[in-house]
């Protein structure tokens, strides 16, 4: 509910930034007005690293569009806050079949199956999501209107609205090129293939982390700290200076640029989920372990991956103000 992403807020900045992450994923985001604040749920779905999932974001703002020179030109949002969290529930299909489901009141709802390769357009999202009010509601399907859905694709029961995350309506990151998303999705598959190949007598993700984390202390960092990226937090710390904003009190590794985590909770292992709660910096193992290297004839599992996204700008991209969609 309330990791350290709760006080990074939101900006395209950092949708531009992911594909150099290995992020290959969709983005959706809707626009929409409400309550005297500017409102974006955004929805994702995709390829993370190691492990395929899908996302519900929700964010709000009241601040007018920032311009700061170099870096980011459009609408920084903050997270939800409590009284803004809303009922949220998906299932995540490939190809059709399910991998997970969850349900909660949230402001962001997340799930991933680690090991498992998809491309973006083999997974669909059942989603669901209950609004305040009438007003509310109408806001928002006209948001997702504006988006490119049309009313036969939404199903309304209430204040409560379902539909299907198929082929998204917005248009993409512009550093999701064909060659990126290649080059990306060619290490991924390899990374959980290893990964698989590696951990196949545990029975479960819990335990197969566990084994991992002492195994591969390099690999386990890799995994848990999907999204936590470098560049991506230094991109926050310069919208965050430059609104001063509090700093984040989570548990940062300012010299890595990450976000320290530990084993996940098995809270959410019902549904096929796994979530990960913070922990402090002593808790992650830095140096490899003196016990059995399960790199050993798996030579991909611990590759560093070439530098790619050097050459992908995610700051300085001046990124024109969003209304309904992403503008190249």
């Amino acid at each position: 509910m309330y990791g350290w992403q709760s006080e990074c807020g939101y900006c395209m900045l950092y949708d531009e930034g992911s594909a150099g992450f290995s992020m290959i994923i969709d983005c959706e985001p809707v626009y929409f007005k409400y309550g005297g604040k500017k409102w974006l749920i955004e929805f994702w779905k995709g390829q993370y690293g190691m492990t395929s999932g899908c996302e519900i974001g929700i964010y709000t703002t009241t601040g007018p569009i920032l311009n700061i020179p170099g870096v980011f030109n459009g609408t920084f949002y903050n997270c939800a806050s409590k009284e803004d969290h809303l009922p949220l529930a998906f299932s995540l299909k490939k190809n059709g079949k399910e991998l997970f489901h969850r349900k909660e009141l949230h402001w962001w709802l997340t799930g991933f199956r680690l090991g498992e390769f998809s491309w973006p357009h083999e997974l669909t999202v059942d989603i669901q999501i209950t609004l305040k009010d009438k007003e509310m509601l109408d806001a928002f399907v006209g948001g997702m209107l504006k988006t490119g859905y049309f009313m036969s694709d939404l199903n309304i029961s209430g204040t409560t609205v379902s539909f299907v995350y198929a082929t998204p309506h917005s248009e993409q990151p512009r550093t999701r090129t064909a060659y990126i998303e290649d080059y990306m999705q060619t290490n991924n598959i390899r990374n959980c293939t290893a990964y698989n190949m590696a951990t196949s007598t545990y029975n479960n993700t819990v335990s197969k982390l566990k084994y991992v984390r002492y195994a591969a202390p390099k690999l386990y960092h890799r995994i848990i700290n999907i999204g936590s990226t470098k560049e991506i937090f230094k991109s926050y710390e310069i919208i965050r200076k430059y609104l001063d904003l509090k700093e984040p009190v989570r548990n940062i590794d300012k010299k890595n640029g990450i976000f320290l985590h530990e084993l996940p909770e098995e809270n959410n292992q019902s549904t096929g989920a796994v979530t990960y709660p913070t922990v402090s910096e002593q808790d992650i193992p830095d140096t490899e372990q003196d016990i059995p290297n399960i790199e050993q004839g798996i030579p991909s599992i611990e590759q560093d991956i070439p530098n790619i996204e050097q050459g992908i700008p995610i700051s300085g991209l001046g990124i024109p103000q969003e209304d309904s969609k992403f503008t190249k």
